[in-house]
């Protein structure tokens, strides 16, 4: 997928990007935002009933591999996964 090329766009998106780190202070090396989290890998495997409920192509095939990533919300690496503010 080619990076945006739009001025518009950029200009928003560092905007927002300014404001993580307003909000959230400076974290060189972490995500802006859902900075902490766990990466899995795992393959999902859909209940026989489910096919009367979607046509979706992980709900009609026997399995799909999958990898999925749990995080906290904010951009704050070291907040513990208990702490109030660790959740929207």
């Amino acid at each position: 997928m080619p990076l945006p090329t739009d001025e518009k766009l950029l200009a928003v998106a560092q905007d927002l990007l300014k404001q993580f780190d307003t909000i959230f202070g400076l974290h060189p090396g972490f995500r802006p935002a859902h900075a902490r989290g766990v990466l899995l890998t795992g393959t999902f495997t859909p209940d026989p009933d489910a096919l009367s409920l979607s046509r979706a192509p992980h709900i009609t095939r026997p399995s799909t591999p999958v990898i999925v990533r749990f995080s906290n919300s904010t951009g704050i690496p070291l907040l513990p996964d208990n702490d109030p503010n660790a959740n929207p």
